[in-house]
């Protein structure tokens, strides 16, 4: 063989082995700023920049997860909800835009103030969302030219709410506590919870359409000396962050 042949051939060799170490998952960092240097030389040949998301573009992704959840809830239990007597679908609302500021009575910021109120269309118990169909809270207090939002993690809201779950939806009552979570309790025993099932609120009369995203399961409680279980959720959002609002009002 000649030389430059048994060059060529341990070359190959040399280049053989390099990759396979390079799968092993001590290597992984490695092999993501390879392809991070690989991907920006490319982009750069090309003259292609690298691809960002706009917040636009993110709240639209939110708007339609929401928007899909509470479909999904309300298609899944339209048979129900149209013998309940008084139970109204989502359509049956208009959305009132509102700004929100800060309660000063209140140093936990679990309770906002809206500008809007009864001259607006906005009822006493009407719910508070964002993104169309995300449940931030209910409106406590009521007066002509503003009112007064509860949040989900005040102790003083509460609210019927189920799991989306086809089979076997376990259903209960949503209430705040210790003004920084949401617990879903009241739940029987056989019902379904599981990590990451979106909970929605249950139709109430006039007040609460079905299948407002609540909140994601994130831990479930099932003591052997309860007759029920609960669950905590995550919300859909930082409530430090709220800026805007959606009053829902019966039409």
């Amino acid at each position: 063989m000649e030389r430059r042949n048994k060059y060529a051939l341990l070359g190959l060799l040399a280049v053989i082995l390099v990759l396979g170490g390079l799968q092993m998952p001590l290597f992984k960092p490695v092999r993501g700023q390879a392809w991070g240097w690989w991907v920006e030389s490319v982009g750069g040949w090309f003259k292609v920049g690298k691809l960002a998301v706009s917040n636009d573009v993110a709240e639209q992704l939110a708007t339609l997860t929401a928007e899909n959840i509470r479909l999904r809830a309300e298609v899944s239990d339209y048979a129900r909800l149209r013998k309940q007597i008084g139970s109204m679908a989502f359509d049956d609302y208009k959305l009132v835009a509102a700004e929100i500021a800060a309660d000063p009575t209140d140093p936990l910021k679990t309770s906002y103030l809206l500008n809007r109120g009864t001259k607006d269309g906005v009822q006493l118990g009407s719910p508070v969302v964002i993104y169309n169909s995300v449940l931030v809270g209910i409106v406590a207090e009521l007066y002509e030219n503003s009112s007064l939002l509860y949040l989900t993690t005040n102790p003083a809201t509460s609210f019927p709410a189920e799991v989306v779950d086809e089979e076997n939806p376990g259903r209960g009552l949503v209430k705040g506590r210790t003004y920084t979570t949401v617990e879903l309790s009241m739940v029987r025993k056989d019902a379904n919870l599981a990590l990451d099932q979106p909970v929605v609120t249950s139709a109430q009369g006039e007040l609460m359409p079905q299948g407002l995203l609540v909140g994601i399961i994130s831990q479930t409680i099932s003591e052997d000396y309860d007759s029920y279980q609960r669950a905590r959720l995550k919300l859909p959002y930082d409530p430090r962050e709220l800026e805007a609002v959606q009053i829902l009002s019966a039409l």
